[in-house]
């Protein structure tokens, strides 16, 4: 498994992957709206998790000045139990610091 900072040749798989790991995300989280945004601040917060060429994982993170935040992290189901999520988050905080 590999984390990399998002690429935008991952939308459309990123865009599938939250569909499918956040069903119930309300329409103000729209996937595609939500990465445009990430990607003009602070774009090397945003990352994946690959595993055999398929995007497993995300973890999206931001800092104010003052705190860092880790606004969002997903594995997929058949991923998960395997550190994929630990791994995201050390990877966001030690980017935060």
């Amino acid at each position: 498994m590999e984390i990399r900072p998002y690429r935008e040749e991952d939308l459309a798989e990123v865009v599938e992957f939250w569909r499918r790991v956040f069903p119930d995300a309300p329409p103000h989280n729209d996937p595609s709206l939500v990465i445009e945004k990430k990607l003009k601040v602070q774009r090397e917060l945003f990352v994946v998790a690959i595993d055999d060429g398929q995007i497993v994982g995300t973890a999206m993170g931001g800092f104010d000045g003052h705190r860092g935040w880790v606004y969002s992290v997903g594995v997929c189901p058949d991923h998960r139990r395997q550190g994929i999520g630990s791994a995201l988050m050390r990877r966001v905080e030690n980017d935060l610091v």
